[in-house]
C-alpha cells in the first residue's frame, strides 16, 4: 500500500495543474484531492493490484516551491523539522498533527463518514490496544 500510494501521489501531482497556481487554497484543494483519489484508486483491486480492504497506509509528502514548504498528511503521520540549536543540538518542530481516531475532530469526521471509533475488547470485556477505525457495524477492518 505504501509504495502504491508514493507512486500515485507523485503521478497525481505531476498531473494536476492546479499544484503550481500561485493561489494557496487551489494549491491546498490540489494536495488534498491527490490524497483522496489515491484512497480510491488503492481500493479498486483492478488499479492498485492488492486488495486493500485490510491495509492501508499513512503518508506525509510536501512540494518544496523556492523557500516555502507545502505540507500534506493522511492519517497518524507526522512531518517535524529538526534544527540545529546553539548547544550543539538538535530541536525537532513538528509540522504537522497526527489524525488520531481517538482525537474528538477526527472522530467526528469518521462517524460523519459512517465510520466508528473503538478500541478492541479482551475476552472479559476490558479495552486494550490502540483505538481503531471500523466500517460502521462491523468487527472489521479495525485499521489503527
Amino acid at each position: 500500500a505504501a509504495k502504491f500510494a508514493c507512486k500515485y501521489v507523485q503521478h497525481s501531482l505531476q498531473k494536476d495543474r492546479h499544484i503550481l497556481s500561485t493561489d494557496p487554497k487551489k494549491k491546498q484543494k490540489a494536495l488534498k484531492r491527490s490524497c483522496y483519489t489515491c484512497q480510491k484508486k488503492m481500493g479498486d483491486y483492478e488499479q492498485a493490484g492488492f486488495d486493500a480492504y485490510f491495509s492501508g497506509t499513512t503518508a506525509v509528502f510536501g512540494l518544496l516551491e523556492g523557500s516555502v514548504l507545502h505540507i500534506a498528511n493522511c492519517g497518524d503521520s507526522r512531518a517535524v523539522v529538526a534544527r540545529a540549536n546553539n548547544s550543539n543540538g538538535v530541536i525537532g518542530t513538528p509540522l504537522t498533527n497526527d489524525a488520531k481516531p481517538e482525537d474528538a475532530t477526527e472522530a467526528k469526521r469518521i462517524t460523519r463518514k459512517g465510520g466508528e471509533v473503538s478500541q478492541m475488547c479482551n475476552h472479559i470485556g476490558d479495552a486494550i490496544g490502540p483505538f481503531r477505525v471500523y466500517k460502521k457495524g462491523a468487527e472489521y477492518p479495525g485499521l489503527a
